[in-house]
């Protein structure tokens, strides 16, 4: 399936010192198999202009860890729209304005969907229940739209989330400045944040804190298995070789996935007995979703999606660097001084 995109993943460009030992002993296989099972009409697909690939890596090498500037390079080659391959598979990027708007609104319906990354357990129900993974816009999906649109993101419900952002912004604030002369990991503080303002809205308390293993212990299996999503993983690249799970990232993420569903399962069933004896009871996004009649596994695969969404990643990432740290000392420092002089 041709999987066009606006955007380059860095997860899919893997650390080469770590993916290729196995890729070099897994090419004459792969080779072979590809060879027996490639279709002819393979060749006839109306594929954007690209740089040619190599056998059975495609473009990897050619693209390298430093994908942002490698993309701009061939788009001043090749034009606004660029075929690679990575592996077996096959990537579209669409690096110009008038590109990304005939992908993100001329032909959203069609290009809507996003990758699935082959680590995911229950990839089939991501695809039929979540509004980020579904591959069809139907009834299903038009309806959670329509819920997350009503709940989540209009402006009287982005008001209403300011002083929950304004407090846990707060929070941290405080408990950094508590930490004056030691040595501390902002970027998990930060995601400790960003997440308790996602478990606020969802289910009207915090899941995490800055010391401790969170609700039920599920800070430990969640960055976990968050961990096991950002790394290399041969069978997005090659997806004929997840059924062997080469690397055991799919049996990890199972194990780390059910401990954490665990918690989710705890959660929901005690609101739907809350709801059966009194009525509504939070008012908040969970309570949404059992008032407009999604099963427990639907509310689950959404949650997932939700928590481990890219934005908390990206998140994470970045103030793992020096330059947002910085920033974000000088921010502690100014708050400091004005709450001091109040």
């Amino acid at each position: 399936m041709l999987t066009p995109t606006l955007y380059f993943k860095e997860m899919l460009i893997p650390s080469f010192s770590i993916l290729l030992p196995s890729l070099l002993l897994l090419l004459p296989p792969i080779f072979i198999i590809l060879k027996r099972i490639k279709s002819p009409s393979s060749k006839k697909l109306p594929l954007p202009p690209g740089p040619n690939p190599w056998p059975i890596l495609g473009n990897l090498l050619q693209i390298g860890q430093n994908a942002h500037i490698s993309i701009t390079q061939f788009a001043n080659i090749y034009g606004p729209l660029i075929s690679f391959k990575l592996g077996a598979q096959r990537l579209v990027v669409a690096s110009s304005p008038a590109a990304a708007t005939a992908v993100l609104k001329t032909q959203d319906h069609l290009l809507s969907a996003r990758y699935i990354f082959q680590i995911t357990p229950d990839r089939a129900l991501h695809d039929q229940h979540s509004l980020v993974f579904s591959s069809e816009c139907g009834d299903v999906w038009k309806k959670l739209r329509s819920i997350c649109k009503v709940n989540l993101f209009t402006a009287k419900a982005f008001e209403s989330q300011a002083i929950l952002r304004e407090k846990k912004m707060k929070e941290l604030v405080e408990f950094v400045e508590s930490k004056q002369g030691s040595v501390v990991e902002i970027k998990d503080f930060v995601f400790t944040s960003a997440f308790n303002i996602l478990s606020n809205l969802i289910f009207s308390m915090d899941l995490l804190d800055f010391v401790g293993d969170g609700f039920n212990g599920i800070k430990g299996p969640f960055k976990k298995m968050m961990d096991l999503g950002l790394t290399p993983n041969l069978a997005d690249f090659y997806p004929l070789l997840r059924r062997f799970d080469l690397q055991g990232l799919i049996r990890k993420t199972v194990i780390y996935k059910n401990e954490v569903n665990s918690v989710w399962g705890i959660l929901i069933k005690e609101r739907r007995e809350i709801r059966c004896e009194k009525g509504s009871a939070s008012n908040d996004f969970l309570d949404v979703l059992i008032q407009s009649g999604f099963s427990d596994q639907q509310i689950d695969a959404l949650i997932i999606v939700s928590t481990k969404s890219h934005s908390l990643t990206t998140l994470k990432y970045h103030f793992g660097h020096s330059f947002y740290q910085h920033l974000f000392q000088q921010y502690v420092s100014l708050n400091s001084l004005f709450f001091n002089f109040f």
